[in-house]
């Protein structure tokens, strides 16, 4: 698991960017490589709750959401 979240570390610091450097526009490429960048972040981290909360934990998601949510 520890493979998994470091290599998906490298793609978001590295691959990301360099994605995003082949626009020719710098702005437009900024804009692709910040979007790009919390896109993944929002990705990373829903999984992460998913499997911590609800796999690990075996936690009702209901009853997860709904204390974080009052």
């Amino acid at each position: 698991m520890e493979k998994v979240g470091l290599l998906s570390i490298i793609v978001i610091t590295v691959v990301l960017p360099m994605w995003a450097a082949k626009t020719p526009q710098p702005g437009l490429a900024l804009r692709k490589a910040v979007l790009g960048f919390f896109a993944c972040n929002l990705f990373y981290w829903i999984v992460a709750l998913f499997v911590y909360f609800f796999l690990l934990q075996g936690r009702n998601p209901e009853e997860v959401l709904s204390r974080s949510v009052r």
